[in-house]
């Protein structure tokens, strides 16, 4: 939230595409738990190697998106 936050105010986006940051963490979020099988803890988050990434975009694709 915090991080947010500070999209808002000091970079000054706009509430939409601060909206649209917080749906893609949010949905990447929910893809690391399945792949974990467990909510990431932050180092978990932070270990995320490109192949994370990459699956999860792969995922959004093959959902039409």
């Amino acid at each position: 939230m915090a991080w947010l936050q500070r999209l808002a105010t000091e970079r000054q986006l706009s509430a939409r595409t601060v909206e649209a940051y917080a749906r893609d963490a949010r949905q990447f979020l929910a893809f690391l738990s399945e792949r974990f099988g467990a909510m990431p803890s932050i180092a978990d988050f932070t270990d995320c190697a490109p192949a994370d990434l990459r699956a999860f975009l792969a995922r959004r694709r093959a959902e039409g998106i």
